[in-house]
């Protein structure tokens, strides 16, 4: 069964991170709901490298005050939308990944 790294806040506002063996994201997201768990992502790891270059890259560079209101903004639009937040993260993150290749 895959593994999942997750990250997660408490009904006390604490972020909580950890690893989940299970059959799915989805099947992730509702075990963590089901503890009273906000979910902020759920990925699945493919190998240890993937896992030490994920916690080694997640905050590699730092984010201008710019990008912090951009990111703001769009985030307050799709809640706006109706969209759930779980949902509204992941459309953010597919939209930073596809302005990082376009860097490129």
């Amino acid at each position: 069964m895959p593994i999942f790294v997750y990250k997660a806040v408490t009904e006390s506002n604490e972020i909580v991170e950890g690893e989940m063996e299970a059959s799915g994201r989805g099947v992730v997201i509702e075990r963590l709901r089901g503890l009273g768990q906000l979910p902020l992502y759920a990925t699945e790891i493919q190998s240890t490298t993937q896992l030490v270059k994920l916690s080694r890259g997640l905050f590699a560079r730092r984010i201008s005050s710019r990008d912090v209101f951009l990111m703001t903004h769009e985030l307050a639009t799709l809640l706006k939308a109706g969209i759930e937040l779980d949902r509204a993260f992941e459309i953010l993150i597919d939209l930073s990944r596809m302005k990082q290749c376009e860097a490129f």
